[in-house]
């Protein structure tokens, strides 16, 4: 009888083969999506740990809420509806100008749109260049006049829409500007005539104008009123010191015009480009409306940038960056330049796409307020320096003998990178004398004016090209 031959086991049908794949595929889906799950929710979970560590530091994160803080503030007299008057006066003004004149601003130093190199503050102003500020500022009778009525009203506050982030409009720092420019300009002409009252009163309101600024947290605002503070103190003080004699009483006139504001508000505007930032992180997310703006950008990118974990990536090191940008400069200001260079900013990756676009503009932008500073340290020594020698009717040997007679403390260099603070720098040279701080490069050149060669640039990173080696304020005549 034959035995019987084993069957053989019988091989998985392709359906079967298929139906096993799929399944191990789906496992394996399910495992990827809640590693993808898991690793996002961590890294929102550190998103949240940040935000809520601002929070606890009272930081507002919410624009409407900001909104109603700025607008809560208590405020008695308000200089801004009379300013915003003034300057839709001047825009009629120069718009009526141009009716018979295309470019009514052609020649005119400050307000024109071609570079004018002004004389020296020591020199006469050109006939030419006098006639047509001259011109100019007789047709502006009422809109000057406007200026010095709202330097009356001891407040000021413009009116602001915060809730609208990147896009909100700032149209009263043009007005500002071109205010603070036309007083400059007044005052220059009353400096060339000899009338000092009338040149100090221009420049007290100038640089009142320059200070409504002072309070509000927005970057641009606060580049806006260094550069204004700079545009007075440069093309008015020193040639008001160098042309014309003051009195005692107009020295001090003059010391309480430049007075400023306690305090700098940089590292509050640092807290609201965070806050502006987060909604551009907001708006990349795709929560809610999407603006027009952000429309260029497709919403596969979006979903992938976000889904990909970089948006949390980008945000953590947004946060990290401008948090400690701004508590470096809640330090005070002549600690802010070592406490920058001693920090551990975050690396900023190439993919991280908001930190690229915004972050690199915020980098050295601390160094223009320690330079208004410094230059106001500048032109409080001189006044103090020349109320000395109308007193003594010698110039002093250093400036520790202007304490405390005409000034509480001699103001500091906040340019300067020594570990400790440093006073401002004072020589005595032929014909006058020289008060000066370092340039933003930090090197004490003696009160050089020189411009840095190319040999030189090449040397030190830190120079900065097409800039005096230190900026000087000298009372010196050839």
């Amino acid at each position: 009888m034959e035995t019987p031959k084993a069957s053989k086991p019988s091989k998985p049908s392709k359906l079967k083969k298929f139906f096993i794949f799929i399944g191990i595929f789906i496992i394996l889906c399910f495992i990827g999506i809640f590693i993808y799950a898991m690793k996002v929710h961590s890294l929102q979970e550190e998103v949240d740990a940040k935000l809520a560590a601002l929070k606890s530091r009272g930081i507002i994160l919410n624009l409407q809420e900001f909104q109603n803080w700025y607008e809560g503030r208590p405020i008695k007299a308000n200089a801004a509806p009379i300013l915003k008057k003034a300057g839709e006066l001047y825009d009629a003004y120069k718009e009526k100008l141009e009716q018979t004149d295309p470019e009514p601003l052609d020649g005119l130093p400050l307000l024109g749109y071609e570079t004018i190199t002004m004389p020296k503050a020591y020199e006469p102003l050109p006939p030419e260049m006098k006639q047509k500020i001259e011109k100019y500022l007789a047709g502006a009778e009422n809109y000057m006049r406007i200026l010095h009525q709202a330097a009356t009203i001891p407040e000021c506050r413009y009116e602001l829409d915060f809730t609208l982030g990147f896009a909100m409009l700032l149209p009263h720092l043009s007005y500002v500007r071109t205010a603070c420019q036309m007083l400059t300009l007044e005052a220059m002409l009353y400096i060339e005539d000899q009338k000092i009252d009338e040149a100090l009163q221009s420049i007290q309101t100038a640089c009142y104008i320059a200070e409504t600024l002072h309070e509000e947290p927005i970057l641009i605002s606060q580049l806006v009123r260094i550069a204004n503070q700079k545009t007075i103190l440069t093309n008015c003080i020193e040639r008001l010191l160098l042309r014309c004699k003051l009195s005692p009483d107009q020295l001090r006139q003059l010391a309480k015009a430049v007075q400023q504001k306690p305090g700098s508000k940089l590292a509050a505007t640092f807290y609201v480009e965070l806050l502006a930032g987060l909604t551009a992180f907001d708006m990349l997310q795709s929560k809610g409306e999407i603006p027009e703006s952000m429309q260029t950008v497709p919403a596969v990118a979006r979903w992938i940038y976000y889904g990909s974990g970089l948006w949390h990536k980008d945000m953590m090191c947004y946060i990290d960056t401008i948090s400690l940008y701004a508590s470096t400069l809640e330090n005070p200001p002549e600690k802010w330049r070592q406490a920058t260079q001693t920090a551990q900013y975050p690396e900023i990756l190439e993919n991280y796409i908001v930190c690229r676009l915004l972050l690199p503009a915020l980098d050295k932008l601390y160094l223009k307020e320690l330079s208004r500073l410094s230059y106001h340290s500048i032109v409080q020594t001189v006044i103090a320096i020349e109320r000395f020698k109308n007193d003594y009717n010698r110039l002093p040997e250093n400036l520790s003998q202007l304490v405390p007679q005409y000034i509480a403390q001699v103001p500091l260099d906040f340019l300067d990178t020594a570990t400790q603070p440093t006073p401002i720098k004072y020589r005595i040279v032929p014909n006058g004398y020289l008060v000066y701080s370092v340039a933003e490069d930090g090197e004490d050149n003696q009160g050089s004016k020189e411009l840095w060669t190319y040999e030189e640039l090449i040397e030190e990173s830190n120079r900065i090209d097409k800039y005096p080696k230190d900026m000087v304020f000298e009372m010196a005549k050839p």
